[in-house]
């Protein structure tokens, strides 16, 4: 079934949430004195370089001008790799003296040992500016380039997470709104929890005091915030996603989706029924037979399908994105924080989905897959195949609604909704 407009209703909600956390921010530029050397070393002609600093001269000159020099993040990355600066530093005494002997006499002595021998660490840290922060290329399209270097399609395992049992599903909000940029939601939540927390600790109820208590806890170490954005692993993304669109909880640690809620999709092939009464494995069940598949019944009716999300490189995501999304998209690139530079080195599309093993679309052997989807049937080999081809029709027709993820030095953050 198309989405609710409740639901509806929430995620538009959410994503107006996202947009007016986007408000212009006053930025104070502050560029520490040794990115001066790297402008130096990147504006040094190249036969003065390779002549006093060899190889190593160059790579360092291919960074400075690979990089956006006015990025304040270009700090950070200097701070994580250790004695970045001082090797520029260095560096640019050893081209200021080549200028000198080359205006004297014609040569120019080589020094790229004396400066690679200079700290223990100089070698790695040169093999460590080889891989810049995307965010920190100056081009737009050296940032696209990079990202799209990324064309892994992540299935993402929510078994270890449900390992706890119910909370982990139940203690997870079916909205994103308190991860919406500067959003103060989860006051309203915590305020929520207080007041049930408290009404069951009064009448004696202390393992249900006890669980909200521990959503309080967890509630405040999920706030955890950098510029404004709120941090959100992709699993428990996933499990909110599930939360959002209805899909349900089964013992045993599984979420299902039923059939019904594909309404008049029917990707499954031409006669395959998806009537109780003639599906094999239902029938097992009834006989209390021992099944292979983690699939169970929902109802009479129906079968359900495993809940399996995936998570796409927005580079590779064969969906046009909204236009919200995309104006999302602009702020975050342009982020006025840090002086209109872009925030996230990578970008990342959720989408909630099903997994494709089942009976109905994979052969006895597994070793094709089969969907009808726009009146068509397509047989795939891969399995990855068959499952983009979903996502992309389900996410076309607004069967499901993705959120989009940002990455920041290895740390995900909800960036918006797919709307």
């Amino acid at each position: 079934m198309k989405l609710s407009k409740e639901i509806k209703g929430v995620i538009g909600d959410t994503q107006d949430m996202v947009l007016k956390g986007f408000l212009e921010e006053p930025f104070s530029p502050r560029m520490p004195g040794w990115v001066d050397a790297l402008r130096q070393v990147a504006s040094t002609a190249d036969d003065l370089v390779t002549a006093c600093l060899g190889s190593t001269g160059q790579r360092l000159k291919a960074f400075a001008q690979q990089v956006n020099l006015n990025h304040p993040d270009l700090e950070l990355f200097f701070d994580s790799i250790g004695q970045g600066s001082d090797l520029y530093k260095a560096a640019a005494d050893i081209i200021s003296r080549a200028k000198v002997e080359k205006e004297a006499s014609s040569n120019v002595k080589n020094e790229e040992n004396d400066l690679l021998g200079r700290h223990p660490r100089f070698p790695q840290v040169v093999r460590m500016l080889q891989q810049p922060r995307t965010r920190l290329l100056c081009s737009p399209q050296d940032r696209f380039n990079q990202r799209a270097v990324k064309k892994q399609i992540k299935a993402i395992g929510l078994k270890n997470m449900f390992s706890t049992g119910e909370n982990a599903f139940y203690g997870r909000p079916d909205h994103f709104k308190r991860y919406a940029r500067n959003s103060k939601f989860h006051h309203e939540e915590m305020k929520e929890l207080v007041v049930r927390q408290e009404c069951f600790a009064s009448f004696g109820m202390t393992e249900m005091a006890h669980a909200f208590a521990k959503r309080m806890r967890s509630l405040e170490e999920s706030i955890a915030d950098t510029c404004g954005f709120y941090r959100l692993k992709p699993d428990e993304a996933a499990v909110m996603l599930a939360r959002l669109h209805g899909f349900r909880w089964n013992d045993g640690g599984v979420v299902t989706v039923s059939s019904k809620f594909f309404d008049s999709l029917n990707f499954w092939p031409e006669g395959t029924t998806m009537e109780s009464g003639d599906d094999p494995q239902i029938e097992q069940i009834k006989k209390n037979m021992v099944l292979q598949t983690k699939f169970v019944p929902n109802n009479s009716s129906a079968v359900t399908f495993n809940y399996q999300p995936r998570m796409y490189p927005l580079s590779h995501f064969p969906v046009e994105m909204p236009d919200k999304a995309k104006s999302v998209l602009v702020k975050a690139e342009g982020f006025s924080g840090l002086g209109n530079n872009p925030f996230f080195d990578y970008f990342w599309v959720l989408v909630p989905s099903i997994s494709l093993n089942h009976q109905c679309l994979q052969k006895p052997n597994k070793d094709s897959w089969t969907l009808k989807l726009d009146g068509t049937t397509h047989v795939y080999k891969e399995q990855m195949d068959a499952a983009v081809s979903l996502d992309k029709k389900l996410v076309k027709d607004g069967y499901v609604v993705p959120v989009i993820i940002g990455e920041r030095d290895g740390k995900c953050y909800f960036l918006c909704m797919w709307n």
